[in-house]
């Protein structure tokens, strides 16, 4: 796969591998972007994580759509239901969510009886706590970040600050 970037992404989301062709594509090699981990040479080594992880999926959301990416979704989904096992994707935000739930959704006849997980699920809206509570899914929240997400507030305002970690929400019977 010389010709073709090839990004594997660790469990967490904040660091990742990539080839040759990832880093050329994304200006890593001989560029001074913050978070590409260098041998005693200098080189890029494929480990990404900060800012050259951000620029690597720039990257990778310009060579592919939305509607490419969600098809990888759920042919990824759909092999992990035949292995039996469950999927964690981390979202953060409505369209995050709501694109998970609606992948999660297109899949649910083949996996119902896995339960699938949304790690982080901050910034949502009580009609995907709905449908997270239909499609059984499982929310890993990391509370830590009531502490972190000091930024919540310029990015998404007052208004939908107050949603980043609806606890109580999610865990209440209808």
């Amino acid at each position: 796969m010389d010709d073709r970037p090839v990004v594997l992404s660790r469990v967490c989301g904040h660091v990742a591998v990539v080839n040759t062709r990832a880093l050329e594509l994304t200006g890593l090699i001989g560029g001074r972007v913050p978070g590409a981990l260098k041998n005693e040479a200098g080189v890029p080594t494929g480990v990404v994580m900060g800012k050259a992880l951000e620029n690597v999926r720039s990257m990778i959301e310009e060579q592919t759509t939305l509607e490419e990416r969600k098809k990888l979704l759920v042919g990824a989904l759909l092999h992990s239901a035949s292995q039996g096992m469950q999927v964690a994707v981390h979202a953060t935000g409505d369209k995050a969510i709501e694109n998970t739930l609606k992948t999660f959704e297109a899949v649910a006849e083949c996996s119902r009886r896995l339960r699938h997980r949304v790690e982080h699920a901050s910034v949502l809206r009580s009609d995907l706590i709905e449908m997270m509570r239909r499609l059984c899914v499982v929310v890993v929240v990391q509370p830590h970040f009531l502490v972190t997400d000091w930024w919540v507030v310029s990015r998404v305002g007052v208004e939908r600050a107050g949603a980043r970690l609806p606890f109580q929400d999610s865990g209440r019977e209808r």
